[in-house]
């Protein structure tokens, strides 16, 4: 499946990059994935129970950024890094 439409490449500049293109996670990419997803909910718990709500707010859209990538890397792990973009289309409809 290719991830990428080359719309104009006279000189094939791009064309040589298209195989080795993909947008699932290696390993370590899912790690800190699911790393970050724990870390921002973590400070969303701390600062929740201080009040700042405003900060609980960018957050909790850091642990959601994170968190597609892994629900992606197990249903469709070819759009993974994608992240937010592509979970809607991309996912079951069974988990929307």
């Amino acid at each position: 499946m290719k991830e990428v439409k080359i719309l104009y490449d006279p000189n094939e500049i791009l064309t040589a990059k298209l195989e080795s293109t993909t947008m699932a996670l290696t390993p370590l990419e899912f790690q800190d994935a699911v790393d970050d997803t724990i870390w921002y909910l973590y400070q969303y718990y701390w600062n929740a129970q201080r009040g700042n709500e405003i900060w609980c707010i960018h957050l909790l859209r850091n642990s959601l950024e994170h968190f597609a990538k892994v629900l992606l890397h197990k249903y469709c792990p070819e759009r993974a890094l994608l992240g937010l973009k592509a979970i809607y289309n991309s996912l079951p409809s069974a988990l929307k």
